[in-house]
């Protein structure tokens, strides 16, 4: 319409006018949407997070036990091996303990898990004075590495008393194996000798059971004179002369049960005896680290003391002293004294004494709870489960080991000891009879440099047997057969004790 009325001159002028007022309204709308340099879109905004980021944690076990104590617990386990394993470090040091009469015996094996993670390096107990045994754990959760060197036994000869023993009738006679031989390292400092110690003939001699069979036994003419269980229990049903142990379950998570039922048991029980879990070490059984061991045990050690100021306190017993179970004692020993400021306080030590392989994903015993970074400890074969000599030197081992520790003038005993494979693997009736004689002739009269100074520096004060009836899979060590009678064990065991 504009080229009707307008000269050609006016009309290129207005379309050029036209195209220079649209591009700068372009141009500002397009400056309208820039803020201080940022392109603002007119995209809607979405919310966009960051990833989560991946736990560092290792996630959480569950535990092995459950959270009530069982009507009956089991003790020990030790998996059957379905081939015979190899290669077995021998213990070469040894004692020289005066002789005994002969009688005749046998006890329960386990296995591991982990929990918190540790990295441990781990090597025999060396046989040269001059050499040492270096363990270097790493503690994974903690960030924390431990170093620390066990010093090897010195080899030498080890002093003993001689006592009477009864002479058991109709048992075998035990082979004449030679006794080990090492005089355990004395402590410089003089110990104190507590004038309220005292004990028996007859309470050294202890059993473990079921407390429904501890009566049986009695019947049937084994007179022990101590009894544990794997639980607290009715001390009703034992003979009025017979010293019961009471025993606290424990787990990663704590007191089984909690602190009221133990209350309950330490109020019945006035200056009874209390052992804080059962193989904390091994994942079958109480299955806890030994950080969390040494917290268990201070809450429940100053919660039994509360109530009753004379009640005996004892630490759990691992399921062998070996180096290193030994180890994870000390673990348990530093992480109490860290936390707490003061000496781990034990008013009794205990230890299982079995010769079972130490060996990850194998029979035996397994790697203690929370242990890392090795797969492998005592690497004993089958056959020698029946060896007196290995199990005579770990106990005189651990003695060395707690005076080094600074518990000489604390009290030992041995919860567990005894026979846990069956018969068709080398272990019949006569077997373990000899096997108990040689082990309870040693206990009896083996004395020395780290010994108990109120016990005549004797290394072990009380020792029971496993078991008075195993239902499940350890019949050999049985002292009572199903007619409620003794055993060919039971009898030798009957034999010491009049």
């Amino acid at each position: 319409m504009l080229q009707r009325y307008l000269p050609p001159t006016l009309l290129l002028i207005a379309g050029l006018t036209l195209l220079l007022l649209s591009g700068a309204r372009h141009f500002f709308q397009s400056r309208t949407n820039q803020v201080a340099g940022f392109v603002v879109t007119n995209t809607p905004l979405v919310a966009t997070l960051a990833p989560t980021r991946t736990p560092l944690y290792a996630p959480t076990r569950t535990p092995v036990l459950s959270t009530s104590l069982p009507v009956t617990p089991s003790p020990t386990v030790t998996p059957v091996p379905l081939v015979t394993p190899t290669d077995t470090p021998s213990a070469t040091t040894e004692i020289v303990v005066t002789e005994t009469p002969i009688p005749t015996g046998t006890a329960p094996p386990t296995e591991t898990l982990l929990s918190t993670v540790v990295v441990v390096t781990q090597t025999p107990l060396p046989t040269d004075e001059t050499e040492a045994q270096q363990v270097t754990a790493t503690l994974v959760g903690e960030g924390e590495t431990v170093e620390m060197t066990v010093t090897p036994l010195p080899t030498s000869t080890f002093a003993s008393t001689a006592t009477a023993t009864p002479i058991a009738t109709n048992t075998p006679s035990p082979t004449n194996t030679p006794q080990p031989t090492n005089t355990p390292m004395p402590t410089n400092t003089v110990q104190a000798i507590d004038p309220n110690f005292s004990i028996t003939y007859r309470e050294r001699f202890g059993v473990s059971g079921s407390i429904k069979d501890a009566p049986r036994a009695r019947s049937a003419g084994l007179n022990y004179g101590s009894f544990i269980s794997w639980t607290t229990f009715d001390t009703s049903q034992l003979s009025a002369d017979v010293t019961p142990w009471q025993m606290v379950r424990v787990s990663q998570a704590g007191i089984i049960g909690g602190l009221e039922p133990l209350g309950v048991a330490v109020r019945a029980n006035p200056g009874g005896y209390f052992v804080i879990g059962n193989e904390p070490d091994v994942g079958v059984q109480d299955n806890t680290t030994a950080p969390r061991y040494a917290e268990i045990y201070h809450d429940a050690y100053y919660y039994i003391k509360s109530i009753d100021p004379t009640a005996q306190v004892a630490i759990a017993g691992v399921a062998s002293p070996t180096p290193l179970r030994r180890f994870y004692l000390e673990l348990v020993l530093n992480h109490y004294e860290q936390t707490y400021g003061e000496k781990m306080p034990i008013d009794i030590w205990t230890i299982h004494v079995y010769v079972l392989r130490e060996e990850r994903d194998s029979w035996g015993i397994g790697i203690p709870t929370g242990l890392g970074g090795t797969d492998q400890g005592m690497l004993y074969e089958i056959d020698d489960h029946k060896n007196a000599d290995i199990a005579n030197q770990l106990l005189t081992d651990f003695r060395w080991w707690l005076s080094e520790k600074g518990y000489r003038d604390t009290p030992l005993a041995i919860t567990e000891f005894g026979i846990l494979l069956p018969a068709d693997y080398g272990f019949p009736p006569e077997v373990v009879s000899n096997y108990m004689t040689t082990l309870v002739n040693y206990y009896l009269n083996a004395a020395g440099g780290t010994g108990y100074p109120s016990d005549g520096n004797k290394l072990v004060q009380w020792w029971f047997w496993f078991s008075i009836v195993d239902h499940d899979q350890f019949e050999v060590s049985n002292m009572l057969d199903s007619a409620g009678q003794l055993t060919p064990v039971g009898r030798t065991y009957a034999g010491y004790i009049p």
